[in-house]
């Protein structure tokens, strides 16, 4: 495979440069809140029956399939502290963490190529991986240091372009789930709205104003929502 399309298959869930229009923002916005349904489905039972180390291994596994191991390790080792014999969540943790130390040796054998061999390609496989893992700011800066290493290269300029529309779509995905949790909360409906919480956890990689929704939630319903099983479950 060559290495400019091994770096774009690395990056399925960005945009292809030449195709930022409204339109297809939108049908992207729509396909990667797909993604995440399997994750959402897992987190509302532990919002509404409690944490346990039987539905955290499950959300584990869920964050793992969708590529995102760091979520999935922390989720696994929360499993483990509520039983530390749990099958399942062991064997979740060792998979994940096998895949993220393979990813960051991966990355740090690149930058030592790079540095060896001054080549453009080493740095955008590198930037591609950071991107997957949710580190789409260092992608960036280490694209914006080749830049300034490879003047007018290509492959740097067009990952570059990819990854910035890629966390476009990002931006918009979270926009459109924080429009419909304060639509459902208008409307009084709990259940969509915890649906939307979860939604917003996956996609803000946990970063987010996840508390602030929370309590929204909380003042929204009172005496309906048991705010400390949906913050143990949201490990916030």
């Amino acid at each position: 495979m060559k290495p400019l399309l091994y770096i774009f298959c690395l990056l399925a869930s960005a945009v292809q440069a030449q195709d930022l229009g409204a339109n297809s923002l939108n049908s992207q916005t729509e396909t990667r809140r797909s993604e995440a349904k399997p994750i959402v489905k897992a987190y509302l039972p532990l919002f509404q029956d409690g944490t346990t180390a039987d539905g955290l291994a499950v959300l584990g596994e869920e964050y793992f399939k969708i590529s995102k191991p760091i979520q999935a390790v922390e989720i696994f080792i929360r499993a483990l502290a509520l039983q530390a014999d749990h099958a399942g969540a062991m064997n979740g943790k060792a998979k994940a963490t096998k895949n993220l130390e393979s990813k960051n040796a991966r990355i740090a054998k690149l930058q030592v190529m790079e540095e060896k061999a001054g080549n453009a390609q080493h740095a955008c496989s590198r930037a591609a991986i950071l991107f997957h893992l949710g580190y789409m700011g260092d992608a960036l800066d280490v694209l914006k240091d080749a830049n300034n290493r490879y003047r007018n290269n290509g492959e740097i300029l067009a990952l570059e372009h990819t990854l910035k529309g890629g966390i476009a779509i990002e931006t918009m995905v979270v926009r459109a789930v924080l429009k419909d949790f304060r639509q459902n909360l208008t409307e009084k409906k709990l259940t969509a709205a915890l649906n939307n919480l979860a939604e917003y956890h996956v996609f803000s990689l946990g970063t987010g104003n996840t508390r602030k929704l929370l309590k929204e939630l909380t003042d929204t319903f009172p005496t309906e929502l048991d705010s400390a099983k949906v913050k143990a479950a949201l490990g916030v």
